[in-house]
């Protein structure tokens, strides 16, 4: 979840191919909502620091909709397609005092379950300090977290750029994100969108 605005700079982005074999550890509610929005057609924002963010807003209480399967799914097709970075191992963690969350973890496990995913999904308390102090990988786009952690990944900017970025993506699975960037994406970051040299 985020609590404050944009860093100057991306000092820990790394590129997806880092992704292979590693220690990744998602921000769940973060990563979800991002996506939703996106596929929904609302607003999202780049910041200065490179990294996406919405203007969607959790207030104690998480809803599924239409779009979130979608997103699990896309999420899945990234990390796990033919041809992705494959990491050895992924950790969802989201916000027990958020409501919903129970049940979001329910829908993570059937789909790792389903698909033999090696996804684990934790409900805790704080979610900030322990991926801020993650050894591995971090998926967010939580300014206070990308300040402190070792390493993030812009997964969220390689899913949301669709299958051109992604070779191991297919254009026939699922919702292609990037089809329309006008309808969702506000570039605030003072800079051109990074190449795919950039994401790896």
């Amino acid at each position: 979840m985020q609590r404050r605005g944009a860093r100057a700079a991306p000092r820990h982005l790394g590129p997806l191919a880092d992704l292979a074999g590693a220690d990744l550890a998602i921000d769940g509610l973060n990563a979800l909502i991002t996506v939703e929005s996106a596929l929904s057609h609302g607003v999202v924002l780049r910041g200065r620091d490179g990294a996406l963010r919405d203007l969607a807003a959790v207030h104690g209480a998480y809803e599924q909709v239409l779009e979130t399967s979608f997103a699990v799914d896309a999420i899945a097709r990234l990390l796990h397609g033919a041809g992705a970075p494959a990491p050895a191992q992924v950790v969802w963690y989201l916000d027990r005092p958020v409501a919903g969350s129970g049940r979001l973890r329910a829908l993570l496990e059937s789909r790792a379950e389903q698909r033999g995913l090696p996804w684990t999904v934790q409900l805790v308390h704080h979610p900030d300090p322990i991926l801020a102090e993650h050894a591995g990988i971090v998926a967010t786009s939580d300014a206070w977290i990308l300040d402190r952690c070792a390493r993030w990944i812009d997964l969220l900017g390689a899913l949301l750029r669709g299958p051109t970025e992604s070779s191991h993506a297919s254009s026939l699975e699922g919702s292609v994100l990037a089809a329309r960037p006008d309808l969702w994406l506000l570039d605030l970051s003072g800079e051109a969108a990074p190449t795919r040299a950039d994401l790896g």
